[in-house]
């Protein structure tokens, strides 16, 4: 995988190397089956797994997500004593792009042996999956 700025998000698996030509963002216990070369700065979170090592350019920053849960939780406990509660209500959120475990992407293809569902979304490449499920959504051609 190579990038101008490389994220991978928690528990993501990359096998093979990943290559950043400017800054990285390594999430929390991802697992990364090659080496990891970073030209710029390189953020990374708790229990990463690099098989081959790790070489970073810029500032190396290790992540702490325990005082962002406690700004968070403080935050929350704020908004019941204010009687705000109903902020903290979401509505039909739903998220932009899932991909099941054990599936294939590239550039300009995405396979699995799952079912697809695809929903307001605008894809440039192919789709290969057992069923496939589309709704308002634009294909366009690469």
């Amino acid at each position: 995988m190579i990038g101008e700025e490389v994220r991978i998000d928690s528990f993501s698996t990359i096998s093979g190397d990943v290559i950043s030509k400017a800054d990285a963002y390594i999430g929390e216990f991802v697992r990364i089956n090659g080496k990891l070369t970073v030209y710029g700065d390189l953020e990374i979170g708790r229990n990463v797994r690099i098989k081959n090592g790790f070489e970073a350019r810029g500032l190396i920053t290790i992540q702490n997500p325990a005082s962002v849960v406690l700004i968070l939780l403080i935050y929350i406990m704020l908004l019941f004593r204010l009687g705000k509660a109903e902020m903290l209500e979401v509505e039909d959120l739903n998220p932009a792009f899932v991909l099941p475990e054990k599936c294939f992407v590239e550039a300009t293809r995405i396979s699995t042996t799952k079912d697809a569902d695809i929903y307001d979304s605008r894809i440039s490449g192919s789709i290969r999956a057992r069923d496939i499920y589309v709704s308002r959504s634009e294909f366009l051609e690469v």
